[in-house]
């Protein structure tokens, strides 16, 4: 989609010069959050105006956790730290302290009481939401492999396991409550990001190698691995994976690579659906509305509205979106993508 597709961009000329981190949208849709360095954007989706940011690291926020009931988000640091925010009222709630490092991933319990937060320190620690108390640490098993380091991890929503991808190009299992390790997945690449499914039954992972990963049958006695290969390109920087996300109706598997493309894919499928191409960083995608945000080189994030069950060929363009709408008007005219008919093989 050409930057005309844009449903709309959110960002100001200064901010927009700095690299944004985490984007995710809230259960219901009605907003949606992303980091920028050291700063965390509250953008309503309906007025599409920023109603709140806030400064909380000198460094940068990666991660960004809604709760399942929308009230609040978590968002994690570079230094370590994780911040929760009340979305009713806009403000901070919480700064939770112990991490050594970057905070990689985020997950709440479905009462919304207990948060998950996983860094690569090689922790996982284990909070409660209403008191801030630390109630566990879990360290998790690197397979006796010491020169290694932790890369990325995931936490299933339902709190019972976690995958963990680490430099040594191996992906590995474990119980969250013991630590213990359940399976170690050997693969072509090191994996760059992580994903689960809303049911923790699907996991899914980018592999620097090009390759994305779909993962079943995590707690059984042989795990259930599905290889696409759809972002492979002759330049091997380019064919990176660099994300992934399973939508939040687990209909969707979403990756990016290097080549700023989007590939939307089914579970256990061949050949993406719908791609889109100029998304640099992270994305998410709200299927009840059908939006999608994802974040530009540029350093904007922008909103597009679309159906990726309809092929996007050249024979079949993308179901029409609506007018391109910013912001900020004055820095919108600069804006343009590169291709204009983004939906070309």
């Amino acid at each position: 989609m050409s930057a005309e597709d844009t449903l709309w961009t959110s960002g100001t000329p200064e901010s927009n010069k700095r690299w944004t981190g985490g984007v995710q949208f809230s259960p219901d849709g009605s907003t949606l959050v992303y980091t920028k360095e050291g700063e965390v954007f509250i953008v309503d989706v309906r007025s599409r105006a920023i109603v709140e940011s806030f400064k909380i690291d000198k460094l940068f926020a990666h991660a960004v956790k809604f709760s399942p009931n929308g009230q609040i988000f978590a968002t994690g640091s570079s230094g370590g730290q994780v911040y929760g925010f009340s979305l009713t009222d806009r403000r901070l709630i919480f700064q939770l302290e112990g991490h050594t490092t970057y905070v990689r991933a985020l997950s709440f319990s479905p009462d919304a009481k207990t948060l998950f937060s996983g860094s690569q320190d090689g922790t996982v620690r284990i909070w409660d939401v209403e008191t801030g108390d630390l109630v566990k640490i879990v360290s998790l098993e690197s397979g006796g492999n010491r020169t290694s380091y932790l890369r990325t991890i995931a936490i299933t929503p339902v709190g019972g396991s976690i995958a963990a991808g680490w430099w040594d190009q191996a992906i590995r299992i474990s119980d969250l409550s013991t630590g213990k390790l359940l399976h170690c997945i050997r693969t072509s690449g090191i994996p760059e990001r992580l994903d689960f499914s809303p049911d923790g039954s699907l996991c899914t992972a980018a592999l620097d190698s090009g390759t994305l990963l779909h993962i079943r049958n995590l707690t059984g006695e042989q795990p259930e691995i599905f290889n696409y290969s759809g972002h492979k390109l002759p330049d091997r920087v380019e064919s990176m994976v660099n994300r992934t996300i399973v939508s939040k109706d687990g209909k969707w598997v979403i990756s990016g690579s290097m080549a700023s493309a989007v590939h939307f894919t089914r579970p256990f499928t061949r050949s993406a659906n719908f791609v889109m191409k100029g998304i640099s960083w992270d994305f998410d995608y709200h299927p009840e509305s059908g939006i999608f945000a994802g974040a530009l080189v540029d350093g904007t994030v922008r909103v597009w509205k679309f159906d990726p069950s309809v092929k996007n060929h050249p024979s079949r363009p993308p179901t029409p979106v609506r007018p391109a709408y910013s912001m900020n008007e004055d820095y919108d005219s600069e804006l343009e993508f590169d291709d204009p008919y983004p939906w070309k093989d």
